[in-house]
């Protein structure tokens, strides 16, 4: 990963943090969002996967696939901790959380370069 695709990945990092804190701030008021973090979070790891491959635009499958673990992986860590703060998960949430997360936007990072027109 280059030095430009990691300024690249600013952005996106910040999407997707603003996006798990606000679902964890949610999940507070309401429980049926509060149940699914799960699922939400991880689609939103996913969704900040595809951001940052196209935003950042990696060389390559594996760049982009490391890009968007990156950038889903720290929104999570920082969603994830924000739960634990507020006591809405407990402490082994963060690695399990985390660890879905980065896969997702591995994941997501190789879709947005499928749906970028990029396979090398």
């Amino acid at each position: 990963m280059n030095e430009s695709m990691l300024k690249g990945l600013s952005k996106p990092t910040i999407i997707g943090t603003v996006l798990q804190v606000g679902m964890i701030l949610l999940g507070k008021v309401s429980p049926m969002i509060g149940q699914n973090f799960a699922i939400g979070g991880t689609s939103i790891a996913a969704a900040t996967g595809v951001i940052a491959s196209m935003m950042a635009k990696p060389a390559g499958m594996g760049g982009a696939a490391g890009g968007g673990a990156v950038a889903a992986g720290v929104s999570a860590l920082i969603g994830t901790l924000v739960s634990l703060a507020t006591g809405q998960t407990p402490m082994e949430t963060i690695a399990i959380g985390t660890g879905s997360s980065v896969v997702a936007g591995a994941i997501g990072g190789v879709v947005g370069q499928l749906f970028a027109g990029k396979k090398s």
